[in-house]
């Protein structure tokens, strides 16, 4: 009786010291709507790194079609019932801000793999607790209107309604203007907008160059109707990034519509072992993010084995780098960001072309 209570008491005391050396990662993802096979691809990466890191126990939530409600109710779940030890995600800018309160009351690293640091930052005010690890997007948007400059002075710009998209057209339309370049319509729409017909007919009377900043489903029923009214056809379509993250999905779907049109994104640094690891076991290539994923949760456990459950010190450990991992080379300017080139790609028969 003596020996089985003492072996009792063992496992007990066994499996406490386990729970307790375990590092739990909460992730929150699009698995659904138009960004879901970023939030699949980003998923996949984390299962690579769980797989790199023995011990580990990730738990990922869904953020649905960048729905805030459902991403604040996830972040509060994996706190409060799960208590991880660091946060990865959500993916959009619009919850991700919106769960950046809980996780700085709870002081809980929180890492955004395709955030910038200068969107997570209340103005001049660093965050400690949270770090982007995408370089900073009017990077992209000012280099695209660079470009645009060449093409035309006039321009059209369509935007979701969305903070991100709101941002990168401020970024676009601050740097268009100094090169001498005039706005002569803008338009924004709710996400989900299926019909653009008024508003393309309203484009083709002017001679501006068209910029749509649109979710993935909204875009290809612009694409399709510009192309049933016969519009645009001296136009230059500018400005597609989500193309660039996707652009399979999008060449099938629309083929020869794409021809011409023009997209700036930063330069890709995947590391050539990691895209091969990735595309072996899940059969495609990793869409945007995944590679800075799988870099967040394995930054997130080095900085927990340095620094214990001191959120501030997980993230400095970061920021101070340099790190090299699947998403290439992590380095962070005075200001926190990090550092990325940015290049202009053209669809070329069926193909993204890097032309600048």
């Amino acid at each position: 009786m003596r020996l089985h209570l003492l072996i009792g008491i063992l496992l007990v005391l066994s499996s406490c010291s386990g729970s307790q050396d375990e590092i739990v990662i909460g992730a929150i993802l699009p698995l659904n709507g138009d960004l879901a096979s970023l939030g699949e691809s980003a998923q996949h990466a984390l299962e690579l790194a769980v797989e790199d890191n023995p011990g580990i126990r990730l738990i990922v939530e869904d953020e649905g079609n960048c729905d805030t409600k459902l991403a604040l109710s996830a972040t509060q779940k994996l706190i409060s019932i799960d208590h991880v030890d660091a946060l990865i995600g959500p993916i959009c800018a619009g919850p991700f801000k919106a769960t950046q309160p809980v996780t700085t009351t709870a002081e809980i690293p929180h890492f955004g793999p395709i955030m910038n640091q200068g969107l997570i930052d209340d103005g001049n005010v660093s965050s400690p607790y949270a770090i982007g690890l995408l370089p900073p997007p009017k990077m992209i948007w000012k280099r695209l209107a660079e470009h645009a400059i060449t093409l035309g002075a006039k321009i059209a710009i369509i935007n979701a309604i969305d903070g991100g998209s709101e941002l990168n057209v401020q970024n676009f339309v601050k740097r268009f203007n100094e090169l001498g370049g005039e706005v002569v319509f803008h338009e924004k729409v709710p996400i989900g907008t299926r019909d653009f017909r008024t508003t393309i007919t309203k484009i083709d009377q002017t001679d501006a160059l068209v910029w749509p900043h649109l979710f993935r489903d909204d875009r290809i029923a612009f694409y399709a109707q510009v192309e049933e009214l016969a519009a645009l056809e001296d136009q230059t379509i500018l400005g597609d990034l989500y193309i660039d993250l996707e652009p399979q999905k999008y060449i099938d779907a629309l083929g020869p519509l794409l021809e011409g049109a023009v997209l700036t994104n930063f330069k890709q640094a995947t590391s050539p072992e990691f895209l091969e690891r990735f595309t072996q076991r899940y059969g495609e290539a990793p869409a945007l993010g995944a590679d800075n994923s799988y870099d967040s949760l394995m930054l997130a456990v080095r900085g927990i084995k340095e620094c214990g459950d001191d959120a501030a010190c997980v993230i400095r450990s970061v920021k101070e780098g340099p790190y090299s991992g699947a998403s290439g080379l992590l380095a962070f300017d005075e200001n926190g960001e990090r550092a990325g080139e940015v290049s202009v790609k053209t669809i070329i028969n069926g193909t993204v072309v890097i032309t600048g």
